[in-house]
């Protein structure tokens, strides 16, 4: 926008941005990420541009002009695909990204990049604005967002990148949502032909599409919509083996007292491993000799010393079936590590606060919740990287 640099401005703002921040800090109040956007030294206009592009806020028909945009055709564009909706209030137009946020990442934060090349590698994205940036009474689910997961997948990505091991013309992100994994993944290694994007959602791969064309990775991208058979996935396949797969699947441990929160703080099932053993058991036996599946999940670990997916999915038998290894990195990151009375705690809490389910102020659901875990043997909640190999030949 008429020299705005909007990832630089969006930095000053939050610095760690590239590291493995969410965009959002959800436990802050609107009002107060605004005022940091006030007090970080920003000009007039750079201010209204990160508010607007960001935060939900307004630009109107003049300050567009200002901006370079009024009489390119581009809001107008915009308007079409339904990035934008324009209000017109006494005979003046103001313009709001339709319940819409960029954000942006710059994939080479970890090296010694030159300058020029570092900026041919930030990355664009459109994700959902928060409930509370929302602005009227037609408030959208915000179904859509980037969270401190997607980057520490992101981030693990980026290390394995480096190993030679991104490799294959075919991969697969399951649960695609906005598409950050999908298209680093295509920018990290330029010999992926294509990356199918799967995911239940359709605004989700809405938005997926347009990322990838904002990112001109458009051709490499297919969006699928995921169905229980997996069959919409095969067909997209058309008869390829994957060669690598990556997810950041929902994998909240959610009781049967809580399913009312139903997938909004992302629904694992009971043990909070029922997408991520749906995803392995959809992949694997299509993935490619050598082929990789990597995700970030948060594992239930039980009183055995071993973890529920084992118990349940990644079996001994399973593995010798489909000739394949994995290992379970643990992430030092020690606000993630939870006993299963913490997470109880934090779940029942959780749900005073938001009105979903079953609560009152007095959080009765912690000591039920607590006994759920206990009778099902989990010990505690660890956050993995989850890797699993298809090797050369079966064992």
């Amino acid at each position: 926008m008429d020299g705005i640099n909007f990832h630089d401005i969006s930095l000053r703002v939050n610095p760690q941005r590239d590291l493995i921040s969410p965009v959002y800090n959800y436990e802050r109040a609107p009002a107060e990420i605004l005022a940091d956007v006030d007090s970080a030294g920003l000009s007039a206009k750079e201010k209204m541009i990160l508010k607007f592009l960001a935060y939900g806020g307004p630009m109107t028909h003049e300050q567009a002009g200002d901006a370079g945009l009024r009489d390119t055709g581009l809001i107008k564009w915009l308007e079409k695909i339904g990035l934008i909706v324009c209000i017109r209030r006494h005979g003046e137009r103001s313009y709001f990204l339709n319940h819409l946020s960029l954000v942006s990442h710059n994939l080479n934060w970890m090296s010694q990049t030159r300058v020029e090349e570092a900026e041919k590698n930030i990355l664009y994205f459109f994700i959902d604005l928060p409930v509370g940036f929302q602005m009227g009474h037609r408030r959208r689910r915000a179904t859509s967002q980037l969270h401190q997961t997607s980057y520490i997948l992101l981030q693990y990505l980026k290390l394995f990148s480096r190993t030679g091991a991104l490799k294959g013309p075919l991969a697969v992100d399951w649960g695609c949502g906005s598409g950050i994994q999908a298209i680093s993944l295509i920018k990290l290694c330029p010999e992926i032909e294509q990356v199918i994007g799967v995911d239940v959602d359709p605004h989700c791969l809405w938005l997926f599409n347009i990322n990838a064309a904002l990112n001109q990775c458009g051709p490499k991208c297919r969006p699928v919509v995921n169905d229980p058979a997996g069959k919409n996935v095969l067909n997209a396949m058309a008869g390829r083996q994957i060669h690598l797969a990556v997810s950041n699947p929902p994998f909240n441990a959610i009781p049967p007292v809580c399913e009312p929160l139903n997938s909004d703080y992302g629904n694992g099932g009971p043990l909070g491993i029922r997408h991520l053993k749906h995803f392995i058991e959809q992949s694997v036996p299509h993935l490619a000799a050598g082929g990789t599946i990597s995700c970030y999940c948060t594992l239930a670990r039980l009183n055995t010393g071993d973890y529920a997916l084992v118990r349940d999915c990644l079996t001994d038998e399973f593995c010798r079936t489909y000739g394949i290894t994995f290992s379970a990195k643990i992430m030092d990151i020690p606000d993630l590590h939870l006993s299963a009375d913490l997470y109880a705690k934090r779940l029942a809490d959780l749900v005073a606060k938001t009105g979903d389910g079953p609560s009152n102020p007095g959080n009765p659901l912690t000591s039920e919740i607590a006994a759920y875990f206990k009778s099902s043997g989990i010990e505690r909640f660890v956050p993995v990287i989850l890797t699993v190999t298809r090797n050369a030949r079966r064992l």
